[in-house]
């Protein structure tokens, strides 16, 4: 397999499934490398799995360089959107995985 962080098959490796970046309101950030000190995070906390889930604010140049910084480390990223619609029934899912 190509991806390191599978390369013996089947491991445990620690994940986060709610991550938000500073594209979404809620996201406070005061620093100056935001891409950059976003993946030192993860990788301190020992992340090797990060799941994007902003609020309906989605940044493709923002996850592309994150994704860039991410995959030098190591650590997967995955940008997942879960809406309900607001009428009728049902939910909106859409994750979205860039190729580097």
């Amino acid at each position: 397999m190509d991806n390191a962080l599978f390369k013996n098959g089947a491991t445990w490796c620690k994940a986060d499934f709610h991550l938000h970046t500073k594209s979404d309101k809620e996201f406070k950030y005061d620093g100056k490398n935001f891409e950059s000190d976003y993946i030192e995070n993860l990788e301190k906390a020992n992340i090797k799995i990060g799941i994007i889930t902003n609020h309906n604010k989605f940044n493709y140049d923002e996850f592309k360089e994150l994704k860039k910084k991410a995959k030098a480390k190591n650590i997967f990223l995955l940008y997942l959107h879960m809406s309900k619609k607001t009428k009728g029934f049902g939910t909106n899912l859409v994750g979205l995985e860039l190729k580097n």
